[in-house]
């Protein structure tokens, strides 16, 4: 999935066309926010205020009807057809689809932005005949409060002069239905790959299995090498396993692995299709609608929601270490349970099959704290800088890496 990031800077070009009696006027313009434009913008509006004062008035009513039409068409009702119909007819656009909610709120923004410093152009202060929004939604999959707050401010575009704002606020948290989410996953098996983002994929340069450091440092797991050892010697020297995700109520593979297990590199994993697997020891069957209960309620309990907030008015909320780590363990006991209701074939593999699971799952389990520990850190340096943060985490999190990689 494409991240969505918070608009930094805009710019913006369009035209305008004014008809008279006695004359047509016509002309284009150029507009922008943010760190590279605030010079031009301060001579804009200088330019504004020696005796363009009518242009800045036109432009202000015509943001004022703007404003007027969000005021009355976001809302309960809007967000209820978002998520019950829109999204939910919408398997194989949802990422593109979804982003509409982030490009509403921003758009409210460059909007209210634009009133006040064509209120600044015109040497107004205090703003007149508004409606501030505010409503919240819920659904099973996404969740969706937003307001608005009046504030005196001060823009980096206006020199000298507060100005009174609509300042927006969204909290939005949203997650893809199943019917994406198997999507995702065929479209990634069909080309060998893991799912995830492009960017995603360069960082996985080992995604197959442990790099040669790895290797070596797992070698000395005594207890563990001489369990691989045991049961791949069973096998001919190395166990070649299918692990699928199922759904079962349609009875189709919605992702696969194959999984190639020895002494001497540990594990190597490669997606494929059912159809390209070579001849396999056993095959691991997970029904694909518990994978998705357990990425679901991870996602929900651990990322919940953030805040969007504008450039002059940031907002930011703490993050809950406590909650993480029994969130983890929650997790824990239903990646477990996942795992327990695995169907094995042939039925006289199971036992050789629960006993790598039993194997690789702590080790798996071992690098998770670090991983979380690190990313809860370089999210509290982004908070303490005021960077932008992340709208949607990589789709890895989402597509079962807590499961397979």
């Amino acid at each position: 999935m494409e991240e969505q990031k918070q608009q930094q800077s805009v710019f913006k070009a369009g035209g305008m066309c004014r008809n008279s009696p006695s004359k047509t006027e016509s002309f284009v313009f150029f507009d922008g926010w943010g760190q590279p434009f605030q010079e031009i913008q301060k001579i804009k509006n200088k330019y504004y205020e020696n005796g363009q004062g009518g242009w800045c008035k036109d432009r202000l009513e015509s943001l004022k009807k703007q404003r007027k039409e969000f005021e009355s068409g976001f809302n309960n009702q809007f967000i209820a057809w978002f998520f019950e119909q829109y999204l939910a007819n919408s398997a194989e656009d949802w990422e593109e689809h979804i982003s509409g909610i982030f490009e509403l709120y921003w758009q409210d923004v460059n909007t209210v932005r634009e009133i006040a410093m064509q209120m600044d152009c015109l040497g107004m202060d205090t703003l007149s005949d508004y409606n501030l929004i505010n409503f919240s939604y819920q659904t099973d999959y996404g969740k969706i409060e937003f307001w608005e707050e009046l504030k005196k401010v001060k823009l980096p575009e206006i020199d000298n002069n507060e100005v009174e704002i609509i300042t927006p606020y969204m909290k939005a948290w949203v997650f893809p239905s199943k019917e994406f989410l198997a999507y995702e996953m065929k479209k990634s098996m069909e080309k060998h790959e893991f799912p995830g983002s492009s960017e995603q994929k360069a960082e996985r340069k080992n995604e197959e299995g442990p790099t040669a450091e790895e290797r070596e440092m797992i070698k000395k797991d005594k207890k563990f090498m001489d369990n691989i050892k045991r049961i791949s010697k069973k096998y001919g020297g190395s166990v070649d396993v299918s692990v699928q995700l199922k759904d079962r109520k349609k009875n189709e593979t919605v992702f696969n692995i194959y999984v190639k297990i020895d002494e001497e590199n540990i594990i190597k994993m490669k997606p494929m299709l059912p159809s390209e697997l070579p001849e396999c020891d056993m095959t691991i069957e997970i029904d694909f609608d518990k994978v998705y209960d357990l990425i679901y309620s991870s996602e929900k309990n651990m990322q919940g929601t953030r805040i969007e907030s504008p450039p002059w008015s940031k907002k930011s909320e703490p993050i809950q270490k406590v909650k993480d780590v029994v969130n983890g363990v929650k997790m824990w006991f239903k990646m477990r349970s996942v795992l327990s209701s695995a169907e094995y074939s042939p039925p006289e593999s199971k036992k050789d099959a629960k006993a790598l699971i039993n194997s690789f799952l702590p080790k798996i389990m071992e690098s998770s704290p670090k991983d979380n520990q690190e990313k809860e850190m370089k999210s509290e340096q982004k908070n303490n800088q005021d960077s932008e943060k992340e709208v949607w985490d990589s789709k890895e999190k989402i597509t079962g890496e807590i499961i397979f990689n």
